[in-house]
């Protein structure tokens, strides 16, 4: 969701949708996105293939495939961000690329803008496995200066009901029903999950 509401904001051009494995592998996360820009009809945004495991240490088994870009992330950031200030960074996953673009070249980090981060979690419980929130010790130190993070501490206080689904669905948004049927999916997941742990009840 957070992906096609920047697509809608075309001041802000997207040069890459760079995947990262997180809750599911790298593999799966290249070909959603591939999907979501099908859906969305931005067939013209590049998919670039990101790491398939942590720095450090490896939570679950990940496919090694081909790329669909013939770049790394890092190496794709590296060339796109090669004039400081221009380009900033909405980080949705695990920060693995990030620190292999600093790793590449060292004054990549300064030459970013600012760097949002949908991740992490402040007196929250984490995510749903360790991989989905690996490198942000990593990535930290790394120099980048304009950070904003945005726990799941407080993403999870927004609660989609029934109600609201409904009247996304019947909204004259242009993704509505796809973004509608994609957080009945989720949100009904997370309420079989043992994970889920809100205390309202979502309905």
């Amino acid at each position: 969701m957070t992906i096609l509401m920047a697509f809608q904001t075309p001041e802000d051009g997207i040069i890459v949708l760079a995947t990262i494995f997180g809750n599911i592998t790298t593999k799966d996360a290249t070909r959603n996105a591939l999907l979501l820009c099908e859906a969305a009809g931005y067939l013209d945004v590049p998919v670039v293939e990101g790491s398939s495991e942590p720095l450090k240490a490896t939570y679950f088994y990940l496919l090694q495939i081909q790329k669909k870009i013939d770049k790394s992330v890092s190496e794709f950031l590296v060339e796109k961000v090669s004039d400081p200030g221009e380009v900033s960074i909405l980080a949705l996953g695990p920060l693995t690329n990030l620190v292999l673009a600093v790793k590449r070249d060292s004054i990549f980090a300064s030459n970013v803008k600012r760097v949002v981060v949908l991740g992490d979690s402040f007196f929250a419980l984490g995510n749903v496995n360790p991989a989905a929130e690996a490198n942000v010790g990593d990535f930290f130190p790394n120099g980048y200066a304009n950070i904003d993070v945005v726990g799941i501490n407080i993403t999870t206080q927004v609660k989609l009901k029934d109600a609201d689904l409904e009247k996304l669905k019947q909204s004259e948004g242009k993704h509505a029903k796809f973004v509608c049927d994609m957080c009945k999916f989720y949100r009904d997941w997370h309420l079989k999950s043992e994970y889920f742990w809100m205390t309202d009840n979502a309905s």
